[in-house]
């Protein structure tokens, strides 16, 4: 009886296949493919049959969904730290007349179900499907590194043509939307308890005069605060995470320093340039030493910066003062605004073609200096 029900689980497994299923090849974002954290490896195969339909325009969560693909508890620190949800799916003719709707969940402790809904809704055209492989990116980012886990849940919409009939084989196991849950109260001691299927996120909020509502943030049932003798409850659906990110380069706006373009998001001295143009990255105050700059401007206080054998070209500096070592190193074309070099070490350094007019050079060690089309104090 064993081998015989070993053979039938067997055949049923069989019985999922490209022929009937849709395959997902690619489960991530723009930025990092979350292959090597999924507790199934890809390509997973989800059978048409088994995906939940809904109606026309559903924006569904937990309830009336099918998980795709998930991991937890895992060390995302070497991803990115944002991301565009991402898919891609294997040409299959078994979604022609419906759309394809996915959603990532991230892992939380906050909710029962263990994941809550992170990033916008990814449309898969299944009409697409039919004649190409599709590759569908959010518009939006989420957070990736400092999450623990994520989930990938899916469902289908049969679409309606202009007379008025649905395309698609199937819609009869079509699924509402979420519907909002019974909220019970109850009174134990001087606290009101609140409680309800969590299973779809809702958010309580609560009112003194039914004219505005404040969203406690509370979407995990039980939930007891403190008897009011004029407060009233109800429940919202929580919004979705939703990050800007203008430039589109994974990094969203509140955390780019520079938003308006993908090329650069971190300025880590604060000069105004951007990491990927600027040499002295770690300037004020680091070791620059052997560093190569075009168009540097340096201004106020260095904190001691280190440019030991460092080759300066065109740069300006700007009230510059508190240098730390300049042994051996090349400036040219440069000016000087105000800025004060004395006591410096430039023992070595080389100065062509530059005007230091307004700067102050005294007590600095300029010995074995190399110094040609220079203007000077």
């Amino acid at each position: 009886m064993k081998k015989i029900l070993q053979l039938a689980t067997l055949a049923s497994l069989l019985l999922v296949t490209s022929a009937n299923a849709v395959e997902f090849t690619y489960i991530g974002t723009n930025n990092d493919d979350f292959a090597p954290f999924l507790e199934t490896a890809l390509p997973i195969l989800i059978e048409v049959a088994a995906i939940p339909a809904a109606p026309e325009g559903s924006n569904l969560y937990q309830n009336g969904t099918i998980q795709v693909a998930q991991f937890a508890d895992a060390d995302l620190s070497v991803l990115s730290t944002f991301g565009r949800s991402k898919v891609t799916i294997t040409q299959t003719t078994q979604l022609a007349g419906y759309i394809l709707k996915a959603r990532y969940f991230k892992q939380t402790a906050t909710n029962s179900a263990g994941f809550v809904a992170s990033g916008p809704v990814l449309e898969i055209d299944g009409d697409e499907l039919v004649v190409a492989d599709v590759t569908t990116e959010a518009e939006t980012g989420m957070r990736v590194n400092e999450q623990t886990g994520f989930q990938l849940r899916v469902w289908k919409e049969a679409k309606t043509t202009s007379g008025g009939d649905t395309g698609g084989t199937d819609n009869t196991d079509a699924a509402a939307a979420a519907v909002t849950p019974v909220l019970n109260i109850s009174i134990v001691g001087t606290n009101a308890e609140l409680s309800w299927d969590d299973a779809h996120p809702f958010d309580v909020h609560y009112s003194n005069d039914l004219s505005a509502w404040i969203n406690t943030n509370i979407n995990t049932s039980p939930h007891s605060r403190a008897l009011s003798t004029s407060e009233f409850f109800k429940l919202i659906e929580s919004e979705s995470e939703t990050i800007v990110d203008t430039d589109q380069d994974g990094v969203a706006d509140e955390y780019d320093a520079f938003p308006t373009d993908p090329n650069e998001s971190v300025d880590a001295d604060n000069d105004g340039l951007g990491d990927n143009g600027d040499d002295f990255i770690n300037s004020p105050g680091a070791d620059n030493s052997n560093s190569f700059s075009t168009s540097e401007s340096l201004t106020g206080d260095l904190g001691g910066m280190i440019l030991t054998d460092a080759t300066l070209m065109n740069p300006t500096f700007v009230d510059v003062t508190n240098w730390g070592d300049l042994t051996n190193a090349r400036i040219e074309y440069a000016t000087a605004q105000q800025s004060n070099f004395s006591l410096g070490n430039m023992s070595g350094i080389t100065l062509k073609n530059s005007d230091f007019s307004d700067a102050n050079f005294s007590g600095a060690d300029l010995s074995g200096a190399a110094i040609s089309s220079f203007t000077i104090l």
